[in-house]
């Protein structure tokens, strides 16, 4: 998926209008940009959070004179938080299932047979 677009046509498969989508994605943008430009946290509960980081002026040496210093200004910017359950599922490449103690055997791409555990994060290779 590269874009709005194509977020759009996925959630018009879960049942939505294609218009529909596309006007809840440019909503959803919206939304969350006037909350972040307000100074609000806007956050997710399981994916994450939408937040301003300010970074405070400091000191630095000029570049246009040396020996002199200079003051910077306040830094402000969006950024995107994410959540411990989000990095998790993103690190991982799956969803949490339910504990197994089924032993799947995978052929590698080099060929090689390992058997593992269906919910073993390690393959083990015999």
């Amino acid at each position: 998926m590269s874009g709005k677009d194509d977020f759009a046509r996925k959630l018009a498969k879960k049942g939505y209008s294609l218009a529909l989508s596309k006007k809840i994605c440019d909503d959803f943008i919206q939304v969350i940009t006037q909350e972040v430009a307000r100074g609000n946290e806007v956050s997710f509960p399981n994916f994450g959070a939408f937040e301003v980081r300010r970074v405070a002026p400091r000191l630095i040496n000029d570049f246009k004179n040396p020996g002199q210093k200079m003051m910077t200004r306040e830094q402000i910017y969006p950024a995107f938080r994410a959540s411990e359950y989000f990095k998790k599922v993103t690190y991982e490449g799956f969803a949490p299932r339910k504990e197994s103690n089924e032993v799947v055997e995978c052929r590698r791409y080099d060929g090689v047979i390992e058997r593992r555990d269906r919910c073993a994060k390690r393959s083990r290779v015999d």
